[in-house]
């Protein structure tokens, strides 16, 4: 039994393990499976020495390899996984306790790694920008959640609002994307996000979370896969987006009576709504559809929307009936512009 693991066994060559050494390991036990161009990228600067460290982990036993198989051929990359003489070394160094799993247990095979790969890219990608992830695995355990649930894990932004994070393929099956949108829809995580690694996924999933009438709380925000990890990089907390709300007026704050959207903002000599369609929430343009011009009239306040300038076309087709809802259109570069 893993309890019963003792530590005069973790025998190595290397005499000092660093810092850097225990997080890929640490790293490889939580996300399970890491690229060679990952580790190289994200632990060495991409500098050839990772080569070598890696090389002696592998040769003390902490750490197997192999190549990942696309469509029968190898090759097209490289992997790593953790072992449980890598597990040892943990328990022993203390970074994690009793009880553990087992490196067999940890190593995934089959289609599944791509998903993992590619979320595991945007776990890490976010980590160094305040957002704290846990991965599927430990998302199911604390949750209580099915096996087969396609969450892929979960992301806490710096306010500390969590996330559930699914990841859709670039040419998905409409069953795979009514899973997700289900999944969601009875996720004990009452906001999302839904990285599409194409354009057909990022229509589907919008199209099927109307038609599933699965808009009933929270957020739901749809995102491109690379341009979505450069956005929250950005908007990574509420006080993030407030800091972008003052670009476009003066006194952003609260609506303490909550109405109808979290802020307002002092616009043009007016006071009005503000909100965001940068994360792509659905729920945010279904309160929009929802706020008709009766409720602009009973109320007073028109909707200062912040938009992408790319996804004009459609959300003006989508509002013409709406002149009380005012958008100023963004470029991506706006991001680059915003404080850390």
């Amino acid at each position: 039994m893993i309890e019963e693991w003792e530590f005069d066994d973790v025998k190595t060559s290397i005499r000092i393990f660093t810092k850097r050494d225990l997080n890929i390991l640490h790293d490889l036990y939580n996300y399970r499976v890491l690229t060679v161009q990952q580790v190289l990228h994200r632990y060495f600067g991409g500098q050839k020495y990772g080569y070598h460290r890696m090389y002696m982990l592998r040769k003390d036993g902490l750490v197997s390899g192999g190549p990942v198989v696309s469509h029968g051929e190898k090759g097209r990359t490289s992997c790593y996984y953790i072992t449980d003489k890598g597990i040892r070394l943990l328990l022993r160094e203390g970074i994690i306790e009793k009880p553990v799993r087992l490196a067999k247990h940890i190593r995934v095979e089959g289609p599944q790694i791509y998903y993992l790969l590619d979320v595991n890219d945007i776990f890490l990608e976010l980590r160094d920008w305040g957002w704290v992830p846990l991965s599927g695995n430990d998302v199911k355990r604390h949750y209580k959640l099915n096996r087969a649930d396609m969450i892929q894990g979960m992301l806490t932004d710096m306010s500390g609002k969590r996330y559930g994070v699914y990841l859709v393929s670039r040419e998905p099956e409409e069953l795979a994307v009514s899973k997700v949108v289900s999944d969601i829809r009875k996720s004990p995580i009452h906001s999302s996000l839904i990285f599409c690694k194409g354009e057909a996924g990022y229509k589907l999933v919008r199209r099927m979370a109307n038609e599933m009438n699965t808009l009933v709380g929270g957020s739901f925000n749809v995102l491109p896969y690379n341009n979505g990890v450069r956005i929250l990089k950005s908007l990574r907390s509420t006080g993030h987006v407030i800091n972008l709300y003052k670009r476009y007026g003066n006194n952003v704050r609260r609506d303490e009576h909550g109405r109808r959207f979290s802020h307002l903002i002092d616009h043009n000599g007016e006071e009005k709504y503000i909100g965001q369609l940068l994360t792509g929430d659905l729920m945010t343009r279904f309160q929009l559809a929802r706020y008709h011009r009766d409720d602009y009239l009973r109320e007073g306040r028109k909707v200062l929307v912040l938009a992408w300038s790319g996804q004009r076309e459609e959300i003006e087709q989508a509002y013409e009936a709406y002149p009380h809802i005012e958008f100023e259109w963004l470029g991506m570069d706006v991001l680059d512009a915003l404080p850390n």
